[in-house]
């Protein structure tokens, strides 16, 4: 299981965890079809060392990570 805060403390961005507010904000995406689709923890990486920090911890707990960016639609425009 994932130390959320300490998470938190070693990225300069956001950590979302089920119970944190905003989370439900967060974790939709534009995709209707996967509207129910809750992560464990959602994460807005702020810079590239965020995001090795971040597979890091995923890879030590055995957590899936599926990185979605801002911005892109999904044919890739």
């Amino acid at each position: 299981m994932i130390d959320v805060s300490r998470l938190a403390k070693q990225i300069d961005g956001e950590v979302f965890s089920p119970d944190s507010p905003g989370y439900d904000v967060v974790r939709r995406p534009h995709n209707l079809a996967f509207e129910n689709v809750r992560p464990h923890l959602v994460v807005r990486c702020r810079s590239v060392p965020d995001v090795v920090v971040t597979i890091d911890c995923a890879r030590q707990n055995g957590i899936h990570v599926v990185p979605r960016g801002g911005g892109h639609c999904f044919a890739g425009r």
